[in-house]
């Protein structure tokens, strides 16, 4: 049997030598300054687009991501599909609950890029270039842009002063041998992206702590925040029961600052940026090292006090992660690896580079299988970078076999936990302990 499962692997392998020497992939660096309005939950950015033709083609468009607006109203592919869902959350929504992106400016050499939305598709959009992007050549483009974050219908949103911030700016998409990828948003449908720099500010009050894609550019005002926030994390979950209760029971989230604090973030190659804030969150910090390798991994978890029981295991969950995954496609590719106490709004979890956001259960097996599933992703997501939305059993079809080997490995008596009871009376256990 374990000969078969390496069937995909072997594939890939072939596929991937066989085209490797006509092969080429575009490039997008990302530059973005955004501040992060609490009262109304908003969103205010200025960013610049860089985009690398290394293509054989010359482009006479150039098409872009605008994801916030698949929550803007009822006739986008996002709504379209909660509809034959029957997803009354959203269809019961008002205007106030529901989000979107406006572009102030959309710009390329200092002139006016004409941004074209499709009525029914206003998730995606393009701009006609006035030259042809030759190839070789790349463009640059700057944009000012406001969001209004949504409720939690899907992985975009806000929970009162919680955010999950992300599918959030103006994004160029795939080009590819097939041409053009410009997918509109999906709850149910994931994604195809291209590698780029990121280069990302982000201003808000300054008691928020942020969690996000990337590494941080230190400096002391900073480090002494997140150390605190670390010592108080380690005190709650070495703290007895009866003292934790009574803890929780007297602490409340606290006003917002009115000053401000700018968190600075760094990623180079990654397929996306996305980061959480909260002013609850506490942090578990740990470090992991591959045998024979100088450089250590980061790990936190920036998790509310509140689930501290879901939260117990995350930090051996994630080196175990790290180290069977590694096993099996080798060293994790990333400085960090990042997973943020999220909500319903993606599931058990949703993954974007260095960066998880998971829905906390108590059920310590749902725990390890969430994580580590999630954390698995950084592989085939984002090293490998597939075609999600066409070919999900190169993404989630072989994650998925990690997955199984990882919980193989580590808790073995919950794969015939799986094994044994139906679909529906899994979901249902886990849903009973959240």
């Amino acid at each position: 049997m374990r000969k078969l499962f390496l069937a995909p692997f072997v594939l890939l392998f072939v596929i991937v030598t066989r085209t490797a020497a006509g092969s080429w992939q575009n490039h997008v660096d990302y530059n973005i300054k955004v501040s992060l309005n609490d009262k109304d939950h908003r969103l205010t950015g200025e960013q610049s687009i860089t985009y690398f033709n290394y293509s054989p083609d010359t482009l006479h468009k150039i098409y872009l991501l605008l994801y916030p607006n698949a929550y803007k109203n009822m006739n986008t592919a996002f709504a379209r599909q909660q509809k034959r869902l029957g997803a009354k959350k959203f269809l019961n929504s008002t205007e106030q609950q529901r989000g979107y992106i406006d572009i102030k400016s959309f710009t390329h050499q200092n002139q006016i890029a004409k941004l074209v939305m499709p009525l029914d598709s206003i998730s995606t959009g393009y701009v006609d270039l006035e030259s042809p992007l030759l190839p070789g050549d790349s463009i640059r483009f700057e944009t000012e842009w406001e969001v209004k974050i949504p409720e939690p219908f899907s992985r975009f949103c806000h929970e009162n002063q919680n955010y999950f911030i992300t599918q959030w700016f103006p994004k160029i998409p795939v080009y590819d041998q097939q041409g053009w990828h410009a997918y509109p948003y999906l709850d149910i449908g994931e994604f195809y992206y291209e590698f780029g720099d990121y280069d990302v500010e982000i201003s808000l009050p300054k008691n928020y702590v942020v969690g996000a894609t990337g590494e941080l550019i230190n400096n002391e005002d900073k480090t002494t925040f997140l150390d605190s926030l670390i010592t108080t994390g380690t005190e709650i979950m070495e703290m007895p029961t009866n003292e934790y209760k009574e803890w929780i029971d007297s602490t409340s989230t606290p006003s917002s600052s009115s000053n401000s604090r700018t968190w600075h973030f760094q990623a180079r190659n990654v397929v996306d940026f996305a980061w959480g804030a909260s002013k609850d969150f506490l942090i578990q910090q740990d470090y992991f090292q591959y045998p024979n390798q100088k450089d250590s991994i980061l790990i936190q978890n920036f998790f509310l006090p509140k689930n501290r029981e879901a939260w117990k295991d995350a930090l051996e969950i994630s080196r175990a992660a790290l180290k069977s995954w590694g096993d099996l496609c080798g060293s994790y590719p990333y400085p960090k690896v990042v997973s943020v106490d999220g909500s319903l709004m993606a599931g058990g979890g949703m993954e974007y580079p260095m960066l998880t956001i998971v829905n906390p259960v108590k059920v310590q097996f749902a725990m390890w299988n969430v994580v580590g599933h999630e954390i698995g992703h950084n592989w085939f997501y984002g090293a490998l970078g597939f075609d999600e939305r066409r070919q999900g059993w190169l993404d989630e079809g072989l994650n998925t076999y990690g997955e199984m080997r990882f919980m193989e490995k580590y808790l073995p008596d919950s794969v015939s936990m799986f094994s044994a009871m139906p679909l529906s009376s899994v979901f249902e256990s886990l849903m009973d302990n959240v």
